[in-house]
């Protein structure tokens, strides 16, 4: 035959299927490699051939028992030192062979001395283009050397005193550390169990934890022969630290077993309306078996957190995890007691719900679409019902003064519950919600209330994954929401039109079907990832609830800027950005912020702010939902603030409102079309001066309700004779300026101390 052959390119894809002949797979992948090809190996034959270049089939005859069934590649067959072909089955092969496309190989190899030139051969008779069939190979066998080695128990007694003696030095160091092997299969599946746990696979942890068990059990028996040892030379605490760690992970994947399972239990006799009283009594005993769970879980995550070791680099996120939770679990526990209260335990309980939409921003959270009432008693969710804005105010009769930027900018005369998200303070905004349902269907005696945006509800439903709409066969996510709601509740809408509440409905009602399958800590941490950045605000009558959702910041109250007696020569400051679309379309959605503030303090300690928001509008066109921002931007100040200068893109604006009382507030209009961007600057000044001395400079930099997370950089200028002592964050100090770039996610309070020379 002629030695004419193709080449191997570099992205072949090469498989070999074999079930033994170790040592030639390995030499025939090496071979391979050479020539930068992937090769993959399998036991068995895959369904699909076609990832493949080329197919090596060793020992393997039964592609070869339905020839028409060979797939139309370069497929070689080698058979190692196996009965030879006989010469009609060759020459049937070979027929058929010469009818294909592109034909195979089959190589006889006989002996089991391989070298480089053996394979050589086979990949150049595999490569060929020649129309053989058949190439047999006969090496030579390797020759087996007898066995002269005495038996063992002879080569016992040749043993000098030494060897002995090091054997049993040897057994006995063994035993001290055979409790390493049982270990290192409990840490194993421990550690699995916590990813999975991590993961939100609860099922796969349980299954890694009972793994684990009798691992551990195993471990600490034969470690109670080695601790004596371990102790005398200083090195069991690492020991002890290990299994404690190994104990307290797998008992937190129980007790997160136990809280779900805990939590199914309770939220099905919420939804139960039909309760005994022994039920109703059994249903609070539950609710004080979660508050356990929660706090055992918070003490085992803060157990865990002093366990791990600090010098692992893999694990400081681990510990921060772990803080994060310890923290959620201690905030829920704390609510938990006021939970029998709040779910009518002592009487009927009336909470509204306001659902905005913060892709039409307004100062306290969007624009408000649709309510719902709630109402409970005994631990029994009587009546969840959805209503749409519109069924409300249309039965508005008597005229409501709107503020004056609606009536303006809005040239709307009339004030709506639809509007009434107009104060950055939700205790006010709630208020006049209630004023709107009194006035307009009757509706009142509600004990509390929240304002839930687009965002919140859009982190709720990522922690179930997908949610299956029944009422509208669609699939809802964290990442399509929106455009689901949007089709739903905007698209041709009315008012009087039933669409936008029945989304919502639907969509509320499956969240409670549902909420059995979803992992609890990650609901909470949803939920508290949307209270925190203030996607969700919630008001209640009862003062102690009241005063923990203030210590939280999770009111939505704006913020009254003091120091308090307790902080001696403290300067307070206090800063506010709040916007207002009233371009009636949802360009939030496109719209992008960045916020810098500039602080300069002179020789005499007086305090100058320049504050610059820059806008940015990625809306495509002037088609809704997006278009042109029309934002009434307003910037809440200290009451002894001045006003020097007000910019819009380096132009000075003459015509902006202004407002004083608990705060000096200014108001102006910000049109940014698609495509383009606005910046506004306020330049002002605080009348204090900084005393010689130490001084505590303190600001307040509140975050708007339903405002995304915004860029936010500071820029301290310091005169000379002021020293920078100490301060609450990490800044790049260099010499008298200070900078420090975050992320508004929530309220924040900036702390500097300053030496005044």
């Amino acid at each position: 035959m002629t030695q004419q052959t193709e080449t191997i390119e570099e992205s072949s894809r090469v498989l070999i299927v074999a079930k033994k002949h170790a040592q030639f797979v390995t030499f025939l992948k090496n071979q391979l490699k050479k020539y930068q090809t992937e090769v993959f190996f399998s036991p068995t034959v895959p369904k699909n051939l076609n990832h493949f270049s080329y197919c090596l089939f060793i020992n393997d005859k039964r592609l070869l028992q339905d020839l028409s069934a060979l797939p139309q590649k370069k497929i070689a067959f080698i058979f190692l030192n196996t009965d030879p072909f006989p010469a009609d089955y060759l020459k049937k092969l070979h027929d058929y062979n010469a009818t294909r496309r592109i034909p195979f190989r089959i190589i006889h190899i006989t002996g089991d001395l391989f070298n480089a030139a053996t394979f050589e051969n086979i990949l150049w008779f595999i490569l060929s283009t020649s129309k053989e069939t058949y190439l047999p190979l006969v090496l030579p066998m390797q020759q087996k050397k007898p066995n002269q080695t005495p038996p063992y128990s002879l080569r016992l007694l040749h043993f000098s005193r030494q060897k002995i003696f090091g054997l049993v030095f040897l057994l006995l160091f063994l035993t001290q550390f055979v409790f390493i092997i049982p270990l290192l299969f409990s840490s194993f599946f421990a550690y699995r169990g916590a990813i999975a746990l991590r993961d939100g696979r609860l099922e796969r942890a349980l299954s890694d934890r009972d793994r684990a068990l009798p691992f551990l059990l195993l471990t600490r028996k034969t470690y109670s022969l080695s601790r004596p040892t371990l102790l005398f030379f200083s090195a069991a605490t690492v020991v002890d630290n290990v299994l404690d760690t190994e104990d307290k992970a797998l008992y937190l994947i129980q007790l997160s077993a136990n809280l779900k399972n805990n939590l199914k239990l309770f939220t099905a006799t919420i939804l139960n309306k039909e309760k005994t009283p022994e039920e109703i009594a059994a249903t609070g005993q539950e609710l004080q078996t979660i508050r356990e769970t929660l706090l055992q879980l918070s003490e085992t995550m803060t157990v865990l957190q002093t366990k791990m070791p600090t010098f692992i680099p893999s694990l400081v996120g681990v510990k921060q995890k772990l803080r994060r939770n310890t923290d959620l679990l201690s905030q829920a526990a704390k609510f938990i007691e006021f939970l029998p209260n709040l779910l009518g335990k002592e009487g009927e309980q009336k909470y509204l719900l306001l659902f905005a939409n913060n892709m039409e921003l307004r100062p306290g959270g969007g624009f408000i679409g649709s309510f719902g009432i709630v109402t409970i008693k005994d631990y029994t969710l009587n009546d969840l019902h959805i209503y749409d804005v519109y069924d409300a105010d249309g039965q508005l009769i008597p005229h409501v003064e709107p503020p004056a930027a609606i009536r303006k900018y809005l040239n709307q005369p009339h004030f709506f519950l639809r509007d009434s998200a107009f104060s950055p303070d939700f205790p006010v905004n709630f208020e006049k919600a209630k004023f709107f349902l009194e006035k307009e269907i009757k509706l009142n005696g509600f004990n509390g209330g929240a304002l839930i945006t687009t965002s919140a509800i859009q982190n709720i439903i990522a922690a179930y994954g997908n949610l299956y709409l029944p009422d509208f066969q669609e699939t809802v996510n964290e990442r399509n929401f929106y455009l689901k709601a949007q089709i739903h509740a905007e698209t041709n809408f009315f008012p009087g039109s039933t669409q936008k509440k029945g989304f919502l409905s639907s969509l509320t009602q499956q969240l409670l079907v549902e909420i059995d399958a979803v992992n609890p800590l990650f609901l909470l941490k949803s939920i508290r990832k949307s209270l925190d950045e203030k996607q969700i605000v919630v008001t209640a009558d009862l003062p102690s609830v009241q005063k923990l959702l203030d210590t939280y910041y999770w009111s939505g109250r704006m913020i009254e800027p003091k120091c308090g007696d307790v902080i001696p020569g403290c300067i307070s400051d206090y800063i506010f950005p709040v916007d207002a679309n009233l371009g009636v379309n949802k360009a939030n959605f496109f719209i992008a912020r960045t916020m810098k503030l500039t602080t300069k303090i002179d020789l005499r300690g007086k305090i100058t702010h320049v504050f610059s928001l820059t806008i940015r509008n990625g809306s495509p066109a002037e088609v809704f939902p997006g278009g042109t921002y029309r934002n009434y931007f307003q910037l809440f100040l200290p009451p002894t603030a001045a006003i020097l200068t007000v910019t819009k893109n380096n132009v000075l604006v003459d015509g902006f409102d202004q407002n004083t009382g608990v705060y000096r507030s200014i108001g102006a209009l910000i049109e940014v079309p698609p495509r383009d961007e606005r910046t506004i600057t306020v330049t002002y000044e605080l009348p204090l001066e900084m005393p010689r001395g130490k001084n505590v400079y303190q600001l307040v930099f509140q975050k708007q309700i339903g405002s995304t997370n915004t860029d936010v950089s500071f820029n301290y200028q310091l005169a000379h004779n002021l020293a920078l002592v100490n301060q609450n964050f990490s800044p790049l100090v260099n010499g008298q300026e200070i900078n420090y770039n975050t992320n508004l996610t929530a309220d924040k309070l900036f702390f500097l101390e300053i030496n005044k020379d």
